[in-house]
């Protein structure tokens, strides 16, 4: 399972020793088996980290905007940018796992929709299980008071991905299944075609899914009543999220290595400046106006951020950074009932915004980190809730 578990070995740890060039990948040595690539262990532990931080945000600041100061604004408005990086990173992590490896026949294809594809499948079904109950039990919603035959036709939608009744953050989960069905039609092209026929798609894609829906929002934020409407649909295409699935797996293979570090550092700060200020610039027109992931500015600085970490990150190595990595799939699923159950207690009443904030944030992450060490000693409990190896 590669969404955020299973990797390799270091290549830059091996290229220091030979004086080989880090920011050049040895791919002979990143793609030996049964090592892990410390680099991404740490972009997955921050991209964990800005997930959880995102449904931390939305539930610190719930509330009328009359209630909202502006430097909380201001706050916000520079959290929510960061808060975004998270799925880019996580699929842009997918995408230096999965694409690396060679599915060149039938049996390839075979193998990894068996081990991989067929894995996220149950682990999705047993989370939907389960969020689909804290809801109804939680009276979320008023299912059982139709009777418990309708309460089970909602639960069979559910699980057939039909009307969902889950939580927010499991909206992840179709999409994922939807990019791991392409992964090997993806891996194929990669390996076989030149990357600037790749590219061409790619960037109607971007155009489409990014860069057109972002410059008319600019124009309904500052007041224009124009929109632009670009008829070669991404839709036609592929999903945007595979653009980040992509460029992973191109960054991880050197794409960005002839970029001096300062060029992608000063690209990295003024791409996450301008996402911070058109999120402030939002958040005055909108009362829940939260940047997309369609931003084309997410994409670049997670690009840059991604490319960054696989520079100055690759032969350091924490255990504890390490652990939160392999536990990391169980944290997104585990942290959002958590902070469900935060949200209710009455003496979170009593705090500002940005404190609520920091308090859900910390103490979500630490309680599912305690509870998946307590929970994950079970063998079927670790595979199928957590799918940690």
């Amino acid at each position: 399972m590669q969404i955020f578990s299973m990797q390799d070995e270091s290549p830059r740890a091996q290229a220091t020793t030979k004086g080989i060039n880090p920011d050049k990948p040895d791919r002979s040595q990143d793609l030996r088996q049964g090592k892990r690539i410390y680099w991404l262990d740490t972009a997955r532990f921050i991209a964990i980290i800005a997930i959880t931080s995102t449904h931390a945000l939305h539930r610190a600041f719930l509330g009328p905007a009359e209630g909202i100061s502006a430097g909380e604004n201001i706050f916000r408005g520079i959290i929510q940018p960061f808060c975004r990086l998270g799925v880019p990173l996580f699929l842009m992590i997918s995408g230096a796992l999965l694409l690396n490896r060679r599915m060149e026949n039938d049996s390839d294809i075979s193998r990894f929709y068996r081990h991989n594809l067929l894995s996220v499948f149950i682990t999705s079904e047993i989370w939907f299980f389960i969020m689909f109950w804290f809801r109804t039990l939680g009276h979320a919603n008023d299912f059982l008071s139709h009777g418990m035959a309708y309460t089970l036709g909602r639960l069979a939608g559910t699980m057939l991905f039909v009307n969902q009744e889950t939580m927010d953050s499991m909206w992840y989960m179709p999409m994922i299944l939807c990019i791991y069905m392409l992964i090997p039609w993806v891996n194929l092209a990669v390996h076989k075609v030149k990357v600037k026929y790749i590219a061409l798609p790619a960037l109607i894609v971007i155009i489409s899914s990014m860069i057109i829906p972002n410059i008319n929002e600019l124009i309904r934020i500052t007041g224009g009543k124009t929109n632009i409407h670009f008829a070669l649909q991404a839709g036609n295409l592929f999903s945007m999220y595979l653009v980040f699935v992509i460029l992973g797996y191109y960054i991880r293979n050197g794409l960005l290595s002839h970029i001096p570090t300062v060029a992608v550092s000063l690209i990295c700060a003024c791409s996450f400046i301008i996402i911070c200020i058109y999120q402030t610039m939002r958040y005055s027109v909108y009362t829940a106006g939260d940047i997309k992931y369609n931003s084309v500015f997410i994409t670049i600085t997670a690009a840059m951020v991604f490319e960054l970490i696989r520079r100055k990150m690759a032969a350091m190595h924490s255990k504890g950074i390490e652990y939160i990595s392999r536990i990391s799939f169980g944290i997104y699923f585990v942290h959002i009932l958590i902070l469900t159950v935060l949200c209710r207690l009455p003496v979170m009443a009593g705090f500002g915004h940005i404190p609520k904030f920091f308090i859900y944030e910390i103490l979500s992450i630490a309680l599912s980190v305690i509870f998946i060490f307590l929970t994950s000693k079970s063998g079927i409990i670790r595979k199928y809730f957590y799918m940690i190896r």
